[in-house]
């Protein structure tokens, strides 16, 4: 090919290369469109929905409801009546004031939340009235809503991240919402969803001037997964409603497949005083009720002596090992003695076996197998640790692995425990002779109990 006519050609061809780059950048590609938006445009993150909770018959434990946060724009902020606002927000003016503060000391030119989790009831009432205020505007989103005031101890909270919260989620960003307690905290990467981005054009003071592109690179968010729960929200209420001004817990439990009907904590709160614009005041009125305690859950935190349930385990204990059958008997006369030791009884039955034993609840019978199953071996402190591993076998004395992200193991002592406490290995059966009838050092939570039984 003539030399002449090769340049030509090259030059017609990055020519042409050129032009369908540039139809890629402008037409095609949009990564290059925002880019190039970038400076007149703001993103706004549009917030998803959680996750809905179901019971296990499908009714709605936990939904979502519209709300809305004040945002401020610093930079705008001209001529602020700051009494004016705090009037119209409901809002104590100091509180008003420290939140501007912390709007120009974080960013003047993006806005700022000074006011989170207005109801749609509160933005019908201060719509018009927030337009006179440059600067100020209203954001929706949405915040979670307990359509049955039930089970708070179980969803648990959602919460504001923070710099502490951040510092340990660091995916979040500030003013995003996560789960703190509960199965709100167990499931909060299936509940969280994924947020969407909405692009919005400004102006050179960062004003609003409209949704960039008529929105066509917007993202929408992505609702969290929906949980189904194992609870019965009637058995939950009726449990709740049963615990009404008492202490303690109810716990519930499918015998066939282990799954949790109902696990009450009372005094309960209901979790819908958690949301919205009170919730931090909400929660410190909880937080510091010392003698109620509704945020301590005792149905997986309260440890307890199981007392005479107990006793199932300590007769099943003894068949295993050997020292009993159900037709042995013993005779109860006010309760089990052995020297100066007493254990009092009121079953007043007479002479028991196996069986009723367990059905009058007789102190004497089970101090008696108990004995039995640690004299059976060299030393007390031998036989206990066989007892010990027994009773860990049901469930007691470790975490059960509910989707719970708290709870406590509860105790069941060893005999390096007593050795210890006693200083010496040499101490017999009847030194710990309490722990046949579940007291003593034995410990319980409410849902290991029901667990065992």
């Amino acid at each position: 090919m003539n030399r002449s006519r090769i340049i030509p050609i090259g030059i017609l061809v990055v020519l042409v290369l050129f032009v369908f780059r540039l139809i890629n950048i402008q037409l095609i590609d949009t990564r290059y469109t925002l880019d190039a938006a970038n400076n007149a445009q703001r993103i706004e993150k549009i917030y998803a929905p959680r996750g809905l909770m179901r019971d296990r018959n499908g009714t709605v434990l936990a939904t979502n409801q519209i709300a809305f946060d004040v945002e401020v724009i610093a930079n705008q902020l001209t001529h602020l009546d700051t009494v004016a606002l705090a009037r119209v927000l409901g809002e104590p003016l100091g509180s008003v004031r420290k939140q501007l503060k912390k709007a120009l000391i974080q960013g003047r030119y993006r806005p700022f939340p000074i006011l989170r989790g207005l109801t749609v009831k509160d933005y019908a009432s201060i719509q018009e009235q927030i337009a006179m205020f440059e600067g100020v505007q209203l954001r929706k989103r949405s915040f979670r809503k307990y359509p049955m005031p039930i089970g708070g101890n179980v969803m648990g909270y959602v919460g504001e991240v923070n710099d502490y919260l951040m510092t340990r989620h660091p995916e979040y960003d500030l003013g995003d919402y996560l789960g703190i307690s509960g199965i709100e905290a167990s499931y909060e990467t299936e509940l969280r969803g994924e947020a969407g981005k909405r692009y919005i054009t400004v102006d050179n003071r960062n004003r609003d001037v409209g949704s960039f592109a008529e929105g066509r690179y917007d993202e929408q968010p992505v609702m969290g997964v929906e949980l189904q729960l194992t609870l019965d929200a009637e058995l939950q209420a009726l449990a709740e409603e049963l615990m009404r001004g008492k202490r303690g817990s109810i716990v519930a439990i499918e015998p066939s497949t282990g799954e949790i009907l109902a696990l009450v904590s009372s005094p309960a709160y209901d979790p819908n005083a958690l949301v919205g614009r009170y919730r931090s005041r909400n929660y410190t009125i909880l937080y510091r009720d010392s003698i109620n305690k509704p945020l301590y859950d005792r149905a997986i935190l309260a440890e307890y002596p199981p007392g005479s349930p107990f006793k199932i385990l300590n007769a099943l204990i003894a068949l295993q090992e050997g020292v009993v059958r159900e037709e042995t008997q013993y005779s109860c006369v006010d309760g089990y003695h052995f020297g100066s030791l007493h254990v009092g009884c009121h079953c007043k039955a007479g002479t028991l076996d196996l069986r009723g034993s367990i059905a009058k609840s007789c102190n004497n019978y089970h101090c008696q197998i108990f004995k039995r199953v640690l004299d059976k071996y060299p030393t007390a402190s031998q036989g206990i640790d066989v007892w010990s591993d027994h009773v860990k076998s049901f469930g007691l004395g470790d975490f059960l692995g509910v989707d719970l992200p708290t709870g406590r193991k509860g105790f069941v002592p060893t005999g390096a425990y007593f050795n210890k406490v006693y200083r010496t290995d040499r101490w017999k059966s009847p030194t710990v002779i309490s722990l046949a009838i579940g007291q003593g050092e034995l410990a319980v939570t409410p849902i290991q109990l029901a667990n065992m039984t």
